[in-house]
């Protein structure tokens, strides 16, 4: 299993042109081929088309912090898509677009605005119709 994630990897890295970028991911290489972690975490919709092991994957979206995607957070609760901020770094979200690296971290958003220390505004831009 381990073998074929990393040589899953190694024709990943083939595809990227940027040297920097590409010796970044050698250098990180153990994150991309080990099996990740089962810990629930908050998946992006758009990470299905990966699982189908379609031959290109997400390549050519562009997935970058700050952006607004939406996202069924919760596969159990039918038409349950919610806004969610990109929060994970631009360099594993490039990761994610070749298929080595299959999680986003994310910050799910609700237009139910209640005060509190630890609570973030964002005004309504891009895809988010209300602030929240």
């Amino acid at each position: 299993m381990k073998e074929s994630r990393e040589a899953q990897f190694l024709e990943a890295v083939e595809r990227v042109s940027d040297p920097v970028y590409k010796a970044w991911l050698l250098e990180n290489r153990a994150i991309f081929v080990t099996r990740p972690r089962t810990q629930k975490k908050a998946w992006l919709e758009a990470l299905e088309m990966m699982e189908d092991n379609t031959e290109e994957g997400l390549e050519g979206i562009a997935i970058a912090k700050g952006e607004i995607w939406f996202a069924d957070l919760d596969p159990q609760a039918k038409g349950k898509i919610r806004p969610v901020l990109i929060w994970q770094n631009d360099y594993l979200n490039r990761a994610v677009t070749l298929g080595i690296y299959h999680q986003i971290i994310v910050m799910p958003l609700s237009s139910r605005l209640y005060g509190g220390a630890y609570r973030y505004r964002i005004e309504a831009r891009d895809n988010l119709p209300k602030t929240s």
